[in-house]
């Protein structure tokens, strides 16, 4: 994946072309914005990759409001490249990197269908 990443992002991500991987993003917002995603919501968007999508729910949900997780360092260091050519700075993104889903890195208020239980105190999905 590293190696796939510093050739070329947008294939490290699945899309064969600058022009596909943003006809995909493009697919994945229309998605969630006609199912319902607000400004006001918060996003948990795992496996966040380049932010092939990402960017845009960025610069759509209000500043802090986007969550990304990724398990690869190098596509972590694409999405911050996404960023910074977006101009998305300023919309204060969670970017972090993962090597599982227990998920305990984020704020307990923030998610509604995640508990902790006494003999598991990490967030699990219930």
């Amino acid at each position: 994946m590293a190696s796939d990443t510093r050739r070329n992002p947008e294939a490290a991500v699945g899309s064969q072309s600058r022009e596909r991987w943003l006809a995909l993003g493009q697919m994945q917002f229309d998605y969630l914005i006609e199912h319902g995603l607000r400004p006001g919501h918060r996003m948990l968007d795992i496996g966040c990759g380049n932010l092939r999508g990402g960017w845009r729910f960025i610069d759509y949900l209000d500043p802090g409001n986007y969550y990304g997780i990724d398990i690869s360092p190098g596509i972590l260091i694409a999405a911050k490249k996404t960023l910074v050519e977006r101009g998305l700075q300023d919309r204060l993104p969670h970017l972090t990197i993962t090597g599982d889903l227990t998920l305990d890195f984020l704020p307990g208020d923030h998610l509604t269908s995640c508990t902790r239980t006494a003999s598991s105190p990490a967030r699990r999905w219930r």
